[in-house]
C-alpha cells in the first residue's frame, strides 16, 4: 500500500510538472506510429542503477529540427547502441534513444530515470502510454525551475502501473560533448548512492574551503604572491567543480543557463593561467634563466588570451584549443620544474609529483567529456583527485622549500658572527679576521673587517648621540647559476660592478658599501632615517633590475634581495640591527626575491628609542 501510495504521488507530480509546462497529448495519429523493435525492459529484474546504454537504440538527427512524429514514422534509421554508454563526441547533429520498460507485478513500480550528464543543452523526454504521450523538456539552457526534479542532475521520475508497458524516447542536443548516459532507479537505491556522492562533494569542498582559508590568511600576513596565487588556483578549481557536479547550477546561479554553460571552459582556463602564474613564482623562473622566464610569460599570454576568445569562439573548437594548452602548460611545467630540480632547486622534486598527478586527472576528465574514454569513477572524478595530490606534493614542496631557507638563514647567521668577529656584548677581545687587508680583492670596496670596525664604531657613536642608524644587506639573487653557466671570473666581473653601481648610489663620505661575504654586500647608513634608506634601498634594487651586467657580449640579468633595518636613537644590543636586517634579507628571499623587506627591531629597541 505505500509502495502505491508514493507511486501515485510521484505520477501525479509528473503529470503536474506537464502541465506547468504546457504540454499537452499529441495527435492520435502518432499512436498508430510503430513501436521500437528491442524487446521491453522488465523492471523487477533490472539492477539498480543499470547503465541502459546497450539496451536503446540510436537515431541521429543530422538536422537536429525531426519531431517525435516523424523519429517514430522512421523504420531504418535505428540501430542497436555498441556500448554501456551512448556517447558521440562533439556534433551538431542531434540523437534520440528509445526503449521499453515493463512492469510485470501486480503493483506499480515508481522508478527514477537518470540522465548522468550535467552537460546536456537540451534534453527531452517523451513518456508514451497507451493513448497519451507526456513530455518533460529540461536541460543546461533551460533555467534549472524547468527541470522535473529540483537537483543538479537530470532526475525523470516515472511511475510504471502494474502490467503496463512504457515506450520511452530521449532526444539530447548539446554544443559540448553528447553523451547520453541513461541509468533507472528505485527511489531508495538512487537517494542512498546519492548521500555517498554528496560525502564526496562535502570533503571535497571542505578541504578547499580550509586551503582558500589558510592560505587567505598566510597571504594577508606575509604578503607573499605564493600564497595569493595559490588561493585563485583554488578558487578557479572550486569553481569548476561545482560546474561539472552541478551544484553551482543548483544553488548558485540557478537562473542563469547562459553563465552556466560559460562556468566549466571559464573556470578550467582560470585555473590553467593562475596555475602558470604560481609555477612562474614558486619555481623562482624570472630569477632562474631568462629564456624560463621568458617561456612563463608565454604561457601566460597563452592562456589569458584563450580565456578571453571565450564567449566568442565555437564551443567545439575552443574546447579542443583548451585542450592543447592544458596539455602544452602541463608538458611545459614538468620540464622547467624537471630543469630546476637538476638545477639545484629541490623543492621542484615534490611540485614535479603534485602537478603531474593534478594534470593526468585533468587529462582524464577532458578525455572522458570529449568522449575519447568511456565514464567511470575515475574518469569523473579525475579533477577532484588530481587536485588532492597536487595539495599533497604542493605543501610537501612548500615545506621543502621553508627548510631549504632554514638552512640558508643558519648558515647566513652563522657566518654574521664569524664574519664581524665580534661578541654579543662587544668585547673588545674578541677574534681578529684573517684577512687583515680593509679593501676587497675582487669588488675594491671595504671588506668585512673594515665593516666590522665602522659598524662597532657608528653603534658606538650612535648609543652616545641618539641618532638614527640604518643598514641594509644586499643578496644577489641566484648568483650560483650565473658562476655555472658563464664562469668565476665572469662572476667577479658582475660583482665588481654591481659593488660600483652600489657606490654611485651613495652620496655622503661616512656611509660605506661593504663586500660582506661571497655574494651579499652591505650598506651602512649613519644618521638616516628609515624612509630615506627605503628609497636608496628601491633605488639599487631598481638599478639591478633594469640594467644587465655585460661581459665579453652577453647580457646577465641580475637581481637583488634587500633586507632593511633602522636603529632609532640608543641601542639595546649590536645584533638588533644586524640580525633585523638579516632576517628582512630572508623574508625578500622567501617571498619570491627581487625585493626590499623592512625589520622589526622588536619592542625592547622601540622602548630604547622611546
Amino acid at each position: 500500500m505505500a509502495m502505491r501510495m508514493a507511486g501515485h504521488r510521484s505520477e501525479r507530480r509528473w503529470r503536474a510538472f506537464y502541465t506547468r509546462l504546457g504540454v499537452g497529448t499529441l495527435a492520435l495519429s502518432l499512436l498508430a506510429a510503430p513501436a521500437g523493435s528491442a524487446a521491453p525492459l522488465p523492471l523487477e529484474q533490472l539492477p539498480d542503477g543499470m547503465p541502459l546504454g546497450s539496451s536503446v537504440e540510436v537515431l541521429e538527427d543530422s538536422s537536429g529540427r525531426r519531431t517525435l512524429e516523424e523519429i517514430r514514422a522512421d523504420s531504418d534509421g535505428w540501430r542497436t547502441a555498441e556500448t554501456g554508454m551512448a556517447s558521440f563526441g562533439y556534433t551538431d547533429s542531434a540523437y534520440w534513444l528509445r526503449f521499453r520498460i515493463e512492469n510485470d507485478s501486480d503493483e506499480p513500480q515508481p522508478r527514477m530515470l537518470r540522465v548522468a550528464n550535467h552537460g546536456l543543452d537540451q534534453l527531452e523526454i517523451y513518456a508514451i502510454r497507451g493513448d497519451r504521450i507526456e513530455t518533460a523538456l529540461t536541460g543546461d539552457a533551460r533555467r534549472f525551475s524547468q527541470r522535473p526534479s529540483a537537483h543538479r542532475e537530470f532526475l525523470f521520475p516515472i511511475t510504471v502501473a502494474a502490467g503496463e508497458q512504457v515506450e520511452l524516447y530521449v532526444r539530447a542536443k548539446s554544443t559540448g560533448s553528447l553523451q547520453i548516459p541513461l541509468e533507472l532507479w528505485t527511489y531508495p537505491g538512487f537517494y542512498q548512492q546519492d548521500q555517498k556522492t554528496l560525502l564526496g562533494f562535502g570533503i571535497l569542498f571542505g578541504v578547499l574551503g580550509m586551503i582558500i582559508l589558510y592560505n587567505l590568511v598566510l597571504f594577508a600576513a606575509t604578503r607573499q604572491a605564493t600564497y595569493g596565487l595559490l588561493v585563485l588556483f583554488a578558487l578557479a578549481v572550486t569553481l569548476n567543480s561545482l560546474a561539472i557536479q552541478g551544484t553551482g547550477f543548483q544553488f548558485l546561479w540557478p537562473e542563469s543557463p547562459g553563465w552556466n554553460q560559460f562556468a566549466t571552459p571559464a573556470s578550467m582556463m582560470g585555473g590553467a593561467l593562475f596555475v602558470v602564474l604560481l609555477a612562474r613564482n614558486f619555481l623562482q623562473l624570472g630569477l632562474a634563466h631568462p629564456l624560463a622566464n621568458r617561456i612563463g610569460l608565454v604561457l601566460i599570454s597563452l592562456t589569458a588570451g584563450l580565456l578571453l576568445l571565450l564567449p566568442i569562439a565555437p564551443f567545439p573548437l575552443y574546447h579542443w584549443l583548451s585542450m592543447l594548452t592544458v596539455a602544452l602548460v602541463s608538458v611545459t611545467l614538468v620540464s622547467l620544474a624537471w630543469w630546476r630540480w637538476q638545477n639545484g632547486f629541490t623543492a621542484a622534486r615534490y611540485y614535479l609529483v603534485g602537478w603531474g598527478a593534478f594534470f593526468s586527472g585533468v587529462g582524464l576528465t577532458l578525455l572522458n567529456r570529449s568522449g575519447a574514454i568511456p565514464a567511470n569513477v575515475w574518469t569523473e572524478n579525475g579533477v577532484a583527485g588530481g587536485m588532492v595530490l597536487m595539495l599533497l606534493g604542493f605543501s610537501l614542496a612548500l615545506a621543502d622549500r621553508a627548510k631549504m631557507v632554514h638552512d640558508r638563514a643558519a648558515v647566513l647567521s652563522d657566518g654574521v658572527q664569524r664574519q664581524l668577529g665580534v661578541s654579543t656584548d662587544l668585547n673588545p677581545n674578541a677574534e681578529r679576521f684573517r684577512d687583515q687587508s680593509p679593501v676587497d680583492d675582487v669588488t675594491g670596496l671595504a671588506n668585512r673587517r673594515r665593516f666590522a670596525e665602522v659598524y662597532t664604531t657608528e653603534r658606538r657613536r650612535n648609543s652616545r648621540m641618539s641618532r638614527d642608524l640604518s643598514l641594509l644587506m644586499i643578496d644577489v639573487d641566484d648568483f650560483q647559476r650565473v658562476i655555472a653557466e658563464y664562469g668565476i671570473d665572469t662572476g667577479s666581473v658582475c660583482l665588481r660592478v654591481l659593488g660600483d653601481r652600489f657606490q654611485r648610489r651613495l652620496s655622503r663620505p661616512g656611509d660605506l658599501v661593504a663586500r660582506f661575504g661571497s655574494e651579499i654586500f652591505t650598506v651602512l647608513l649613519p644618521n638616516t632615517t628609515e624612509e630615506g634608506a627605503q628609497i636608496l634601498a628601491e633605488s639599487i634594487r631598481t638599478i639591478v633590475e633594469s640594467k644587465p651586467v655585460e661581459v665579453d657580449g652577453d647580457m646577465i640579468e641580475l637581481t637583488v634581495s634587500i633586507g632593511m633595518a633602522t636603529e632609532h636613537g640608543r641601542p639595546n644590543d649590536w645584533r638588533d640591527l644586524l640580525g633585523a636586517a638579516e632576517s628582512a634579507l630572508l623574508r625578500a628571499q622567501q617571498a619570491g626575491r627581487n625585493r626590499v623587506e623592512l625589520a622589526d627591531l622588536g619592542p625592547a629597541a622601540k622602548l630604547l628609542a622611546d
